[in-house]
């Protein structure tokens, strides 16, 4: 395990029709130093997993999400799965990364989407 201060990850955000992220499914995952705290929305070459899901009333976009210190708390969402998923995928050790507030999220129209899937 390296002792980089940072991380990127890329892959896709699940968006509501709100603009509210519910998740992110990274493919790619790294310890970094040196790279600024963002997230953004990269091009894709081409139709792929990025899509509009009419039944689910969500938006599949691909992002890529700069970490600078996983010592600082995580800032949204797309930070918050970054470090989870290196956790999951054994990059970082237990204990060493910031997970302050984390915590259960809400959903709205929890009910309709119930219904509708």
């Amino acid at each position: 395990m390296s002792e980089a201060s940072g991380a990127a990850g890329e892959g896709f955000a699940t968006v509501s029709r709100n603009g509210i992220v519910l998740n992110a499914w990274l493919l790619k995952r790294a310890l970094a130093n040196g790279v600024a705290a963002q997230t953004r929305q990269v091009p894709t070459d081409g139709p792929g997993y990025a899509r509009t899901d009419s039944i689910r009333r969500v938006e599949v976009v691909p992002i890529r999400t700069e970490i600078a210190s996983l010592q600082d708390a995580p800032v949204d969402v797309h930070d918050a799965d970054v470090r989870l998923h290196l956790l999951s995928h054994r990059l970082t050790r237990p204990n060493t990364v910031n997970l302050d507030a984390l915590g259960p999220c809400a959903l709205d129209n929890l009910q309709l989407r119930s219904r509708r899937v």
